[in-house]
Order: structure tokens, then sequence, then C-alpha cells
């Protein structure tokens, strides 16, 4: 795997005109706007290079100075990507406004891309750093009208404590963090909550990876299921390998609960009918109440407590290094506990996190 850069979009910061430049319909075009309705700034859209009147296109509003992981995927084939600029700060006194305001400047910018552009209807939300925080906001307070989020080296802060929601209608997020991440246990935070939140989401974690962004197989997969919600034949193929996976039932009972959670969490379970979902739920409820499937929730849920506590911690303006000593011990110990599974190397990697944000080195 190899880190990529992104440059697919630059944001400029201009002057508000009366009425916002019409963005043309030619393939393959990148145009910076005046974000219609709303305070100074600029975004910039990109037209697919596959363009045409007679489709219709989803489209990313993408949050960060670094652009977006779909140009780099497919070309800039079968997406609208329009680079979004943060709404000021200002006027903003709480995160939830922060983040509703945010998700306006996006509505905004999609009807002015209307008037021109072939759109379906389906929107997402993405970013890097602050832009995967703010896209996970975004993903929290706009559940009804929202198609998906992609959260990159980003997640949940301790502070945005707001109710759990229901998404009414499928959900896709996909969660990409490196596990040396400072931001690891926000973006694990995340994950929970919008699972929570009856959300599809799919995590990459990327081994032996700090605070950049890897594309690998888990992510172009992803995107390639985005582009495809309204293939009818793409929907029956993947509809028809999850039926084949929930028929197979001849491993042992761990091994079979890891395949049908890797399933559970899978960017094709968007197309999954509701008796096929239930199905899904009673095989799992099914086999959570086996020994060597207790024994790992169970270990899954005590690391999750340290992730928690890390999280807290590191969601500080001024961090307490001896907490953090403190928890980095605390998770070598969890590590020794746990020698013959993948939480050892989980583990580790917050070790190596944790030493790194207090300024431990090795010696």
């Amino acid at each position: 795997m190899e880190t990529q850069t992104f440059a697919c979009c630059v944001f400029l910061f201009a002057s508000i005109a009366a009425e916002s430049e019409r963005v043309p319909a030619t393939p393959g075009t990148t145009v910076t706007i005046d974000r219609p309705k709303t305070e100074r700034g600029s975004v910039t859209v990109r037209v697919p290079s596959d363009y045409s009147p007679r489709q219709k296109y989803p489209v990313i509003f993408w949050y960060g100075a670094n652009g977006g992981p779909v140009t780099q995927i497919d070309g800039g084939k079968g997406w609208i990507v329009v680079g979004m600029s943060f709404a000021k700060l200002e006027r903003i006194a709480r995160i939830r406004d922060y983040a509703d305001r945010n998700w306006q400047l996006c509505r905004d910018v999609r009807r002015h891309l209307a008037k021109t552009l072939s759109l379906n209807k389906h929107s997402y939300i993405g970013g890097f750093s602050k832009g995967g925080n703010t896209a996970y906001m975004i993903a929290h307070v706009a559940p009804k009208d929202l198609s998906g989020a992609i959260i990159v080296g980003g997640g949940k802060f301790p502070a945005f404590a707001v109710a759990t929601v229901t998404y009414r209608k499928p959900a896709a997020i996909l969660i990409g963090i490196g596990n040396l991440d400072i931001n690891y246990p926000l973006a694990r935070n995340a994950a929970d909550q919008l699972t929570r939140s009856r959300a599809l989401v799919t995590f990459v974690e990327w081994p032996n990876t700090g605070h950049s962004t890897v594309i690998n197989e888990a992510f172009k997969q992803w995107f390639n299921v985005q582009r495809h919600r309204e293939d009818e034949e793409f929907k029956e193929q993947a509809r028809s390998e999850i039926t084949m996976t929930l028929a197979e039932d001849s491993k042992p009972s761990f091994e079979q609960y890891e395949r049908l959670a890797e399933l559970l969490k899978s960017p094709e379970m968007i197309f999954a009918t509701t008796t096929e979902r239930k199905k899904l739920e009673r095989q799992l409820t099914a086999l959570r109440s086996k020994a060597d499937v207790k024994k790992a929730i169970a270990a899954q849920t005590a690391f999750n407590d340290l992730l928690a506590q890390e999280a807290k911690l590191t969601g500080q303006l001024k961090p307490n290094a001896k907490a953090l000593e403190k928890l980095s011990e605390r998770f070598s110990d969890f590590a020794n506990e746990h020698s013959e599974s993948k939480w050892k190397e989980l583990a580790a990697a917050a070790v190596k996190r944790i030493r790194k944000r207090i300024g431990f080195k090795d010696r």
C-alpha cells in the first residue's frame, strides 16, 4: 500500500458575488465558484470526466485543503466532487450549531449545482483530519439527508456529546485511520456511535500508519459500491454473494462469527433485504453464546474501554501526561494478557500513539 497525497481541490476565499457562477456541464471541468447564499468563501467543483446529461451522478462534499480520495481511485469518474471550505466559527457558539451550519452550506451548494448538472438523490460528506471530524458531526446531525460519509484521520471528540440518532434509510459510512494515528480513538468512537445509530459502518485500519491516508482495496471497494447504488444488476450480484455467505456454516464458531461480523460491516450490505439482515442478526446472536466468541467479545469490550479513556485524555486542550503514561502501561499489560490474539498488535499500536503524544523517546 502506498500513502496517497490528494491535490484535487484548491480552496480560494473571495468576496461573494450577487449570483454565483453556474457550473458548466463539461466533462472533466474543475471550476471555483463563490458559495451561494453564505458568508464569504468559495467551493471548487469537479465535474466527472465521464459526465453525460443522460446519467445522474452522486455528489461528494469534501472538507480539507488536500481534496478527496475519490478522484485518486477512479480518475474522477462517476462522482461530482465539491471541495468545501469550513463554516466560519465567529458566530457559532455550539458544536451542534457548527455541524448544522456546515450541512446547510452543502445543501445550498447542491441546489446551485442542480441548475446545470444532472444529480441523483445521493449526497456524501467527507474529509481528512479536521475535515474528518466535521464529516462525523454532519453525519450525526443529518441522518435523513445523507447517503453516506467518509471520515479519514478523524472522528468523534468526547466534547461532541449529543443524543443518538437513528438512520431511517441505509447510510454507508467509511472510516479510515492509521493504527498509529493520534486520532485513532476518535475514529473508533465515531464507528461505535454511528453503528448504534444503525448506519452501515466500514472501518478500515491501516497498519504502521500515522496521520495520513492509504488508498487500499477496501477503500476502492467501498467507493465502487456507492457508485453503483442505482445499478440493479450490481445490486442483484451483491445480494447473491450475501446469500451465499449466510448459507455457509462449516467453519468453527469463532471463525464463523468473524466472517459474519465482517459481512455485517461490508459496503455490500447496503443492498441487503430486511430478511437477509434479520437472518444475519439471528446467526450472530446465536454465535455470541459460544465460549470462544464470548471470550473474544470480552476482549473487544475491554479494549474499547481503554480506547474511550485514551480519547477522553487526548481530547483535552492540555492532556495530562502522567495519566496518559499510566494508560500506556495499561495498554501494555493488555497486550501481554492477549499475546496470542490480534489485540496484542492493536494494544502495542496504542502504546506507540500515547508515547508519541507525551513526547516519550525509546532508549
